[in-house]
């Protein structure tokens, strides 16, 4: 199934030129918008996989308030810049390591459509991988509430945890890695 991409870039030209490579490497646009309220609104419609954000979006809201509401929905993030951007941009200090944990990277200006590939694979899985840590800690809390009774809980919950962790593991450990031998095939 093809990975939904919403673009929230408010330069026309560029917005254009993602959207053509993205459709290239087999994404679906969802939409292009160009400011961080009309990414919002779609990206909490439309649910894609993936946002990419011009880190010098105009509007009412700037990119970095954008990307963490964004987190608090669970979407990851991806900001288009230029280096300079990056010195320039006082907001960047501001993230949240809540917001740099669901999946936030940088795609740099002139855009390679290898890496723009790359790093939205990357984004995405990391974000799938925050995700399990999330549902695996909230799996012990639960085991943790079955078992609060008995004297050898510590010890039942981490043997719980460990399953739970390695049977995880094990079953995506084969994805994982036909993922790494294609993202390396590309290099």
């Amino acid at each position: 199934m093809r990975k939904s991409i919403l673009i929230v870039e408010d330069d026309k030209f560029t917005a254009n030129d993602l959207k053509n490579k993205l459709e290239s490497i087999d994404y679906k646009v969802l939409k292009i918008v160009s400011t961080g309220d009309e990414g919002i609104d779609i990206a909490v419609e439309k649910r894609p996989d993936l946002i990419l954000i011009d880190i010098n979006l105009k509007g009412n809201i700037d990119c970095i308030e954008v990307s963490q509401k964004l987190s608090a929905l669970d979407l990851p993030v991806l900001f288009i810049a230029d280096k300079q951007d990056l010195i320039d941009n006082k907001n960047i200090k501001n993230l949240s390591v809540d917001t740099i944990n669901s999946g936030l990277g940088f795609i740099f200006k002139p855009i390679d459509t290898k890496k723009l590939n790359n790093s939205i694979e990357i984004a995405i899985n990391n974000h799938k991988i925050e995700t399990e840590k999330l549902n695996l800690a909230m799996g012990v809390v639960k085991d943790k509430q079955e078992d609060n009774s008995d004297k050898k809980s510590a010890e039942k919950l981490n043997l719980k945890a460990s399953e739970r962790y390695y049977r995880n593991k094990e079953n995506k450990k084969v994805k994982n890695l036909k993922k790494l031998i294609q993202i390396l095939k590309i290099f």
